[in-house]
């Protein structure tokens, strides 16, 4: 079983479990392609890219960087994908894409800006709570 079946048998295992019948599987998959082209499909709902070899932005706020340095090669985009009308939402400082089943909230603090890592903690924590109401 691939990775990306056994998260997929695992979403829909919980989702059952749940008392959800059908929920489509969110497909989660390491891609080498580039990323304006990953981000013409769809049904992405984020792209991750790691380490300097990434970009370090993009104007789509479906794509995410991590500084995360790869321990070998440069490292694949890793692709989030989810049937269904995609929606965006910036909640405060967090920004999200989803669907009706799934959603990806993204959230950056500087510690620097909040008095130290506590205080970025309790900032990040109030605006995902507000990010889930709205």
């Amino acid at each position: 079983m691939t990775e990306s079946s056994l998260s997929d048998a695992t979403e829909i295992g919980t989702a059952r479990a749940n008392g959800i019948a059908s929920l489509p599987p969110l497909q989660v998959r390491y891609e080498h392609e580039s990323l304006p082209s990953l981000l013409a499909d769809p049904d992405v709902i984020a792209v991750v890219g790691f380490g300097a070899a990434a970009p370090a932005a993009h104007a789509d706020p479906r794509y995410l960087h991590l500084p995360l340095e790869p321990a070998d090669a440069v490292a694949p985009f890793e692709v989030w994908r989810a049937a269904g009308p995609l929606c965006s939402i910036t909640a405060g400082d967090v920004r999200s894409n989803g669907n009706a089943d799934y959603a990806l909230g993204a959230l950056e603090v500087d510690e620097a800006d909040h008095g130290g890592l506590a205080g970025a903690a309790r900032h990040a924590y109030h605006e995902l709570a507000n990010w889930i109401a709205a």
